[in-house]
Protein backbone atom coordinates (compact mmCIF):
# COMPACT_ATOMS: atom_id res chain seq x y z
CA UNK A 1 0.00 0.00 0.00
CA UNK A 2 1.08 3.51 -0.92
CA UNK A 3 0.07 6.66 0.43
CA UNK A 4 1.19 9.80 -1.31
CA UNK A 5 0.98 12.56 1.16
CA UNK A 6 0.85 16.01 -0.13
CA UNK A 7 2.19 19.39 1.83
CA UNK A 8 5.14 21.40 1.83
CA UNK A 9 8.72 21.99 2.94
CA UNK A 10 7.63 24.16 5.90
CA UNK A 11 4.60 22.25 7.20
CA UNK A 12 4.55 21.36 10.66
CA UNK A 13 4.84 17.56 12.36
CA UNK A 14 1.46 16.20 11.11
CA UNK A 15 2.07 14.57 8.08
CA UNK A 16 5.15 12.80 9.71
CA UNK A 17 3.04 11.48 11.95
CA UNK A 18 0.41 10.17 9.21
CA UNK A 19 3.41 8.78 7.05
CA UNK A 20 4.27 6.66 10.44
CA UNK A 21 0.83 5.54 10.42
CA UNK A 22 0.32 4.55 7.44
CA UNK A 23 3.93 2.93 7.92
CA UNK A 24 3.02 0.89 11.15
CA UNK A 25 0.04 -0.63 8.88
CA UNK A 26 2.27 -2.23 6.80
CA UNK A 27 2.33 1.11 3.82
CA UNK A 28 4.62 2.92 2.08
CA UNK A 29 4.08 6.83 2.45
CA UNK A 30 5.71 9.06 0.52
CA UNK A 31 5.91 12.97 0.43
CA UNK A 32 4.96 15.78 -2.64
CA UNK A 33 6.06 18.63 -0.81
CA UNK A 34 4.63 21.01 -3.32
CA UNK A 35 6.74 24.03 -2.97
CA UNK A 36 9.35 22.32 -4.79
CA UNK A 37 6.61 21.38 -7.75
CA UNK A 38 7.18 21.67 -10.41
CA UNK A 39 11.15 22.37 -10.04
CA UNK A 40 12.73 19.70 -8.53
CA UNK A 41 9.77 17.40 -8.46
CA UNK A 42 8.54 15.70 -11.87
CA UNK A 43 5.71 14.23 -12.86
CA UNK A 44 4.34 12.99 -16.23
CA UNK A 45 0.51 12.43 -16.87
CA UNK A 46 -1.16 10.45 -19.81
CA UNK A 47 -4.34 11.55 -20.41
CA UNK A 48 -5.10 8.63 -22.75
CA UNK A 49 -4.90 5.86 -21.11
CA UNK A 50 -4.83 7.55 -17.50
CA UNK A 51 -2.14 7.42 -14.85
CA UNK A 52 1.87 8.24 -15.43
CA UNK A 53 4.37 8.70 -12.94
CA UNK A 54 5.72 11.13 -10.45
CA UNK A 55 9.83 11.69 -9.61
CA UNK A 56 10.32 12.28 -5.96
CA UNK A 57 13.62 12.36 -3.78
CA UNK A 58 12.25 8.64 -2.88
CA UNK A 59 12.75 7.58 -6.30
CA UNK A 60 9.93 7.32 -9.41
CA UNK A 61 6.47 6.28 -8.48
CA UNK A 62 3.59 4.94 -10.89
CA UNK A 63 0.38 7.23 -10.21
CA UNK A 64 -1.22 3.11 -10.81
CA UNK A 65 0.48 2.72 -7.11
CA UNK A 66 -0.56 4.92 -5.26
CA UNK A 67 -3.54 3.22 -2.91
CA UNK A 68 -4.93 6.99 -1.43
CA UNK A 69 -3.38 10.62 -0.89
CA UNK A 70 -3.86 12.83 1.65
CA UNK A 71 -3.89 16.71 0.19
CA UNK A 72 -3.05 18.80 2.81
CA UNK A 73 -1.51 22.32 2.36
CA UNK A 74 -0.33 23.26 -1.18
CA UNK A 75 2.15 25.90 -1.58
CA UNK A 76 2.76 25.00 -5.31
CA UNK A 77 5.46 27.41 -7.12
CA UNK A 78 6.93 28.65 -4.21
CA UNK A 79 10.45 27.09 -4.77
CA UNK A 80 10.05 28.63 -8.48
CA UNK A 81 12.69 31.47 -9.07
CA UNK A 82 10.26 34.15 -9.77
CA UNK A 83 11.71 37.32 -8.63
CA UNK A 84 13.06 37.79 -12.23
CA UNK A 85 9.81 37.86 -14.17
CA UNK A 86 6.85 40.29 -14.51
CA UNK A 87 3.82 40.34 -12.61
CA UNK A 88 1.73 38.50 -15.18
CA UNK A 89 4.72 36.05 -16.42
CA UNK A 90 4.94 34.95 -12.17
CA UNK A 91 0.61 34.54 -11.74
CA UNK A 92 1.01 32.65 -15.84
CA UNK A 93 4.00 30.61 -13.99
CA UNK A 94 1.81 29.91 -10.76
CA UNK A 95 -1.25 29.16 -12.60
CA UNK A 96 0.25 26.74 -15.16
CA UNK A 97 1.92 25.00 -11.63
CA UNK A 98 -0.99 24.77 -9.96
CA UNK A 99 -3.68 23.09 -12.95
CA UNK A 100 -0.39 21.04 -13.24
CA UNK A 101 -0.57 19.70 -9.52
CA UNK A 102 -4.36 19.63 -10.16
CA UNK A 103 -4.43 17.18 -13.27
CA UNK A 104 -1.51 15.17 -11.65
CA UNK A 105 -3.95 14.72 -8.42
CA UNK A 106 -6.68 14.08 -10.65
CA UNK A 107 -4.85 11.07 -12.48
CA UNK A 108 -4.59 9.28 -9.22
CA UNK A 109 -7.69 7.54 -9.10
CA UNK A 110 -7.57 5.78 -5.71
CA UNK A 111 -9.48 7.80 -2.99
CA UNK A 112 -7.71 11.66 -2.41
CA UNK A 113 -8.78 13.49 0.68
CA UNK A 114 -8.27 16.68 0.12
CA UNK A 115 -8.10 16.52 -3.78
CA UNK A 116 -8.36 20.43 -4.84
CA UNK A 117 -11.72 20.23 -6.92
CA UNK A 118 -13.47 18.61 -4.17
CA UNK A 119 -12.23 21.32 -1.61
CA UNK A 120 -12.91 24.03 -3.84
CA UNK A 121 -16.31 23.16 -4.38
CA UNK A 122 -16.50 22.56 -0.48
CA UNK A 123 -15.96 26.33 0.17
CA UNK A 124 -18.69 27.30 -2.55
CA UNK A 125 -21.79 28.34 -0.65
CA UNK A 126 -23.64 28.95 -3.21
CA UNK A 127 -23.06 25.53 -4.88
CA UNK A 128 -23.86 23.83 -1.24
CA UNK A 129 -27.23 25.69 -0.72
CA UNK A 130 -28.46 24.50 -4.58
CA UNK A 131 -27.47 21.29 -4.10
CA UNK A 132 -28.81 21.14 -0.46
CA UNK A 133 -31.91 22.31 -1.94
CA UNK A 134 -32.32 20.16 -4.72
CA UNK A 135 -32.17 17.13 -2.37
CA UNK A 136 -35.06 18.33 -0.43
CA UNK A 137 -33.37 20.34 2.31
Amino acid sequence: MTVLIVTHSGDNEAPERVAEAVRARGGAALRLDSDQFPGSIQAEIDPVRGGGTLALRAGMLPLRAVRGAWVRRLAVGHGLPLDALTADERAACLGESRAALRALLDAIEAPVLGRPGAVAGAQDKLLQLRLAARVGL
